[in-house]
């Protein structure tokens, strides 16, 4: 088609069809302000020389400047090539990126689905069973009292599930949010293992240096309490305590157990959403939230959770001291 043009129309038809299907392969592919400055910086070029072309008196000259004309129109089109052969590379990489950050977060989002399915079954079966042979049975005292221990227990843990998920997605979605109040951190915790009906495991002393208040959100400093010391039931040593301490700013609250701990390198992978663990005795793998959910929430009340192993398995939250807190 541009060799019919030329023969009819003569000369300009060189210039002005390719330049046309130039601006629209630019338009199309690029961004539109990069196309726009190279197609009006090699529109310029194009113009001096094919105009010189015309004002020329010789017809050398003409044909000299013409044929330069039609050179910088295919260094144009070479230039547009290469550029649009990034670009399409470019934009293939980000396409093949996607892709996998998409199948890996239906991948993770599966597991998730499972792992929670698994860990709010396990209770939900045993709440479940509980509840009907208190229904349907006659049962003497002492194993009616056992049964309500269990099936309290298995509620707790079953909530404390449920708060965590909570949590997570709340967060996702920025609807997250913690109050800041003065509390006593050893009666808080004292509720949670209240609440908790430990009766058949080691009896968790709480262990307190100084008396203070923290500046925290009740209801989720006993969420943090209740992970950390799930943790160290179900993962740690035979022997968990909690201990209580001030310094000038900050009240910490470490939870501790004898067990052989957690391997250095993994210090801090542990508080990342999903990051399992199996437990001990071929207890099944928490869903991982728990630790990932509690740091989180250290530090929107203005504090920290860490971890470390110094002869036995230290998790400490740290949160602001109220500054009225000292009895």
């Amino acid at each position: 088609a541009l060799a019919v043009a030329v023969i009819v129309i003569g000369g300009p038809a060189l210039i002005a069809g390719p330049f046309a299907y130039l601006l629209a392969v630019a338009l199309m592919v690029l961004p539109l302000q990069r196309a726009l400055l190279m197609i009006g910086y090699f529109a310029a070029w194009i113009a001096a020389v094919y105009f010189s072309a015309i004002t020329a008196e010789e017809g050398p000259t003409r044909l000299f400047l013409s044929l330069g004309a039609a050179i910088v129109f295919l260094a144009a089109m070479g230039v547009v090539l290469v550029v649009v052969g990034g670009a399409l590379r470019r934009a293939r990489a980000r396409q093949d990126v996607m892709l996998e950050e998409a199948i890996e977060e239906s991948r993770a989002r599966t597991q998730l689905l499972a792992s929670v399915g698994h860990e709010l079954r396990t209770p939900l079966t045993a709440v479940v069973g509980f509840s009907q042979i208190l229904r349907d049975g006659n049962l003497p005292k002492q194993d009616v009292d056992d049964l309500i221990a269990s099936l309290a227990r298995e509620a707790f843990d079953l909530a404390g599930i449920v708060d965590d998920l909570l949590v997570a997605a709340r967060d996702q979605i920025g609807e997250l949010n913690v109050i800041a109040v003065p509390v006593d951190a050893r009666a808080q915790i004292a509720q949670v293992l209240e609440g908790w009906g430990q009766t058949d495991g080691p009896e968790i002393q709480i262990e307190s240096t100084a008396y203070a208040k923290a500046v925290a959100d009740p209801a989720r400093l006993r969420q943090i309490v209740r992970n950390l010391l799930t943790k160290a039931l179900r993962y740690g040593g035979e022997n968990v305590a909690i201990e209580i301490s001030a310094s000038d700013t900050m009240i910490h609250v470490q939870v501790c157990d004898d067990g052989v701990g957690i391997p250095r390198d993994r210090w801090e992978r542990i508080f990342e959403p999903y990051e399992r663990e199996s437990g001990k005795d071929q207890q099944p793998a928490s869903v991982g939230l728990g630790l990932a959910v509690s740091r989180q929430l250290a530090r929107r009340m203005g504090g920290d959770l860490t971890y470390e192993h110094n002869r036995r398995s230290i998790f400490e939250l740290s949160l602001p001291r109220a500054s009225s807190g000292i009895g």
